[in-house]
């Protein structure tokens, strides 16, 4: 039974997320360019706002 609730409740967060992302993505006629062009624009904002943004860890490198 907890199965069911968790998959239900993990179904209904993917489909809002989903549904949120394609809204967003509409919103720029799908263009990859202008999608990422506002979030610079947005994070360019976001620092002149004050805001510290920190940026992603290196990825990990593999041990052959």
């Amino acid at each position: 039974m907890a199965q069911v609730e968790f998959r239900e409740t993990t179904d209904d967060v993917l489909a809002e997320v989903r549904r949120i992302k394609d809204e967003l993505a509409a919103a720029f006629d799908y263009d990859i360019d202008r999608i990422f062009d506002d979030l610079r624009r947005q994070q360019r904002e976001s620092e002149a706002a004050g805001w510290k943004i920190i940026p992603a860890p290196p990825p990990k490198t593999r041990n052959p």
